[in-house]
């Protein structure tokens, strides 16, 4: 079964499981299920704290309104600006104007950290999921190259049966 799934322009990381009940406690929003992305984005993040704060009360959306934690604002490097597609969202944004911003959500509605980011005035030009609950892209230890597959560790399958006996 897959656990959630990426829009064509995001980048990251995908989980499978056989166990249908995982499945459905890992994609709930009542598990409260963390997941990590990592955005480029237009513009200069001036003020992190106005900024952890807006996403921490709920960003309205189209499709409601919902909480995000910043964990990391800062300039975007050029290798993270590297390989982002000019746009009509983005082609007036000046040559190193782009921030990188690091956050978690507890729910995966479609497209929601594009929406909750772009409705704070910073479109995403580049979004890459890293984890999802305790389980990230690097968590068996070695670094997972884009289109290949690990097998969960033993701490992270330990994770994922200790969620299962908190339902």
């Amino acid at each position: 079964h897959p656990v959630g799934r990426l829009d064509t322009d995001t980048s990251g990381l995908l989980l499978f499981s056989s166990n249908g009940d995982l499945t459905q406690q890992l994609l709930h929003p009542s598990s409260g299920t963390e997941r990590e992305y990592e955005a480029v984005v237009t513009g200069e993040i001036a003020d992190f704290v106005r900024l952890r704060e807006t996403l921490a009360s709920g960003v309205a959306t189209s499709e409601g309104t919902f909480p995000a934690d910043i964990l990391e604002a800062r300039p975007a490097t050029p290798e993270e600006i590297d390989g982002v597609q000019l746009t009509s969202l983005n082609s007036s944004t000046p040559p190193g104007c782009f921030s990188f911003v690091r956050l978690t959500v507890t729910e995966g509605k479609h497209r929601m950290v594009r929406r909750i980011l772009h409705n704070c005035g910073h479109s995403v030009v580049k979004l890459h999921r890293s984890r999802y609950g305790n389980i990230s892209l690097n968590g068996g230890g070695d670094a997972v190259l884009q289109g290949s597959l690990r097998r969960c560790s033993q701490g992270e399958m330990e994770w994922a049966r200790q969620l299962m006996k908190s339902r």
